[in-house]
């Protein structure tokens, strides 16, 4: 089996997952606050997309509330891959 490995990163390195991370959230009023949480906070994440000023898109939502959702800003992880 052949192993690849990126100059200037440890091979353990190579192995770590990068995590969705969240930073803003979008309100009501469309407003953009700092927002701080996981991607395992709600049941469901949809990426939406790539905005140039504000990052990757997401629509998050809790399989008890289908018609109310939260639209996220932060870094798109190795899980939408």
């Amino acid at each position: 089996m052949t192993k690849f490995i990126n100059l200037g990163q440890l091979p353990e390195e190579q192995n770590k997952k990068k995590e969705t991370v969240f930073t803003h959230l979008l309100e009501s009023d469309k407003t953009m606050i700092a927002y701080e949480t996981s991607p395992k906070a709600y049941d469901t994440v949809i990426f939406l997309g790539h905005d140039n000023n504000y990052g990757d898109v997401f629509k998050a939502y809790k399989e008890d509330c289908l018609n109310m959702f939260t639209i996220l800003l932060g870094i798109k992880g190795d899980e939408f891959q």
